[in-house]
Parts: structure tokens; C-alpha cells; sequence
């Protein structure tokens, strides 16, 4: 089981140089990741309270506090996942559970996921700009182009082995794509995570 423990390590790791000064309202898409490689943002990815990333100055760290803008009706169900990336044997565990009742919904042990990108489109999009570049910057630079969405902003995360996540109000929303890759680069493998999504700025001062 991945769900205990991991808090430890990211209040050890996570918030450490650079903070979130803003008031969380609680309906923000938490996104947790140590250790990693490094990460970049693009796209509307200015630092607000509705889109705020937050991690050690050496990016060894990263905890993102997303505000979605929500396609169609709501509410919408909120979900957890739990993960765990194992770049020796490239293999990747999730655990998700429905967040208000904690039922564990699915698990998973594949890459390419596309539990929590449920718009097609967007989701062979992401795929193209993972099989065309091979580094976070041109990676994340690609997505803004490529998806070329009004109000999205973009967050790449590059791991490293034995990194663990943590996923909070997750939702099944044509305005979100979270998912993730392996990828063999000169007979190395490296692990990407993107988050993609229109940001709700209509309370942002």
C-alpha cells in the first residue's frame, strides 16, 4: 500500500524554499510529487492564488494548489490517488479512492493512463508532444502550443526512482488531463508527468 508514509516525506521535502502565500479555499486540485528530476510550467502559469506552484529551489520537490474551471455542471466527484514510480523496472502503482468515502476505486500499474483525461483530443495531444520532445522545458513549451487553449496552464514533472505522488480533488472534466509517460531517451528511460487544465481566475485578485 503506497497511502502511508508518504505525507512524512513530503512535509519533510516539499515545502521548502518556495510557498503558496495564498488562502486555500479547498476546492483546489492538490498535485504532490518527491523526489523528482526537476519541473517547468507554461501557458497562463502566472503565480496566483487559483494557480500556485509551489517546491525546493534545487526542484528536487514540487506541490501544485490548482484551481480547475470546471466544464459543464457540477459538483463533480473528487478523487485521491496515490502513487509510486519505479524506474528500474519502469513500472508505475496507483492507488485511487473516491475522496469522500475513501472507497478504493481502481488501481493500476501502467503508464499512458488516461483515468483523469477523459477529452480524447486532448489526451493524443499530450502523447504527441511526449513522443516529439525530450526535455520539461520543450516538453511543457509544446503543450502550450500545441493545445492552445484559452485560460490552460501547463506543469511538467520530470521523476526520478522511487518517487511517490499524491493527487487530491482529482476529477473526470474535459478541462483537466492528468497523465504521464515513459520514455527511452539516448538507451535511458525517463518519467513524465503533465498536468493540463483552464484555470478558474474569477476570484483571482
Amino acid at each position: 500500500m503506497l497511502r502511508y508514509g508518504v505525507a512524512v516525506v513530503f512535509l519533510a521535502l516539499v515545502a521548502a524554499d518556495t510557498f503558496c502565500n495564498y488562502a486555500i479555499t479547498g476546492d483546489e486540485i492538490l498535485v504532490e510529487a518527491v523526489p523528482i528530476g526537476t519541473y517547468e510550467t507554461s501557458g497562463k502559469d502566472t503565480p496566483r492564488a487559483s494557480w500556485c506552484i509551489a517546491g525546493c529551489d534545487t526542484k528536487v520537490s514540487v506541490k501544485g494548489t490548482l484551481l480547475l474551471l470546471e466544464a459543464g455542471p457540477g459538483p463533480k466527484t473528487s478523487y485521491k490517488m496515490h502513487r509510486h514510480v519505479n524506474m528500474k523496472d519502469r513500472t508505475i502503482y496507483r492507488e485511487i479512492y473516491n475522496q469522500k468515502t475513501g472507497e478504493l476505486v481502481r488501481t493500476s500499474d501502467g503508464d499512458g493512463d488516461n483515468t483523469f483525461c477523459i477529452d480524447d483530443t486532448v489526451a493524443a495531444q499530450v502523447d504527441a508532444v511526449f513522443d516529439k520532445y525530450n526535455t520539461v522545458d520543450n516538453i511543457v513549451k509544446g503543450l502550450n502550443a500545441t493545445i492552445n487553449k484559452p485560460g490552460w496552464a501547463y506543469l511538467v514533472i520530470e521523476h526520478v526512482d522511487d518517487s511517490v505522488g499524491e493527487g487530491a480533488n482529482l476529477k473526470f472534466d474535459t478541462n483537466f488531463c492528468y497523465k504521464n509517460t515513459f520514455k527511452q531517451i539516448n538507451n535511458q528511460y525517463y518519467f513524465f508527468d503533465v498536468v493540463a487544465m483552464a484555470v478558474d481566475d474569477r476570484n483571482s485578485l
